[in-house]
């Protein structure tokens, strides 16, 4: 075999091993599996892999390799990755929270539920769905969510809460204060508190 071929044989196993390790969990409480697996603390997960996190108390704080760092309750959660490194995650069930610092990664983070695509610019908030609806509570920056059913996108600052239903329109209200006090509490834990 040349050299050359060598090269890029090398090459092509670094970029597919790579682009297999898109994230990498930093904390697991109670029952989490990726795809039917039990997951522990420096798993790699790549794109793909679906995370289920059941149980009380139950949760899964992952990151990106771009930098993002995220935390699954209680939930069921599709990773993916796009080729230009950006995160986009299909939250089926559960809370997902999110910490995005734009001052230290250009990662573009997208998370899709049955009812909206939110765009996140840099901040720090969650997403709770259940049966007919999505929740967006923000904690610091902005996040722009795309309802599904009417393609409308709202712009939802820090200290703002969405719903969004399968069925009748979005509704954005200022944040209730217990849902801030539990996102701060869920970010404190993941080591990222509220400024």
């Amino acid at each position: 075999m040349g050299a050359k071929i060598k090269i890029i044989i090398f090459s092509l196993l670094f970029m597919l091993n790579i682009f297999a390790q898109d994230f990498e969990v930093v904390k697991v409480r109670g029952d989490a599996l990726a795809d039917g697996d039990k997951i522990s603390v420096g798993d790699k997960l790549a794109k793909g892999v679906q995370i289920t996190c059941d149980g009380k108390g139950s949760f899964v704080q992952f990151k990106s390799s771009a930098g993002s760092i995220f935390m699954l309750r209680n939930g069921i959660l599709k990773l993916d990755r796009r080729q230009n490194n950006d995160s986009y995650l299909d939250l089926v069930r559960g809370k997902l929270y999110h910490v995005l610092n734009k001052g230290k990664t250009k990662e573009k983070v997208s998370i899709k539920t049955k009812q909206a695509v939110f765009g996140i610019r840099g901040t720090k908030y969650f997403i709770e769905v259940k049966d007919d609806q999505s929740y967006l509570c923000v904690c610091e920056g902005v996040v722009r969510a795309k309802d599904l059913r009417t393609l409308i996108n709202t712009d939802v600052a820090a200290n703002e809460d969405l719903y969004l239903y399968t069925n009748k329109d979005p509704e954005k209200k200022a944040a209730n204060k217990m849902m801030i006090m539990m996102g701060a509490d869920a970010f404190k834990e993941m080591g990222y508190p509220l400024k």
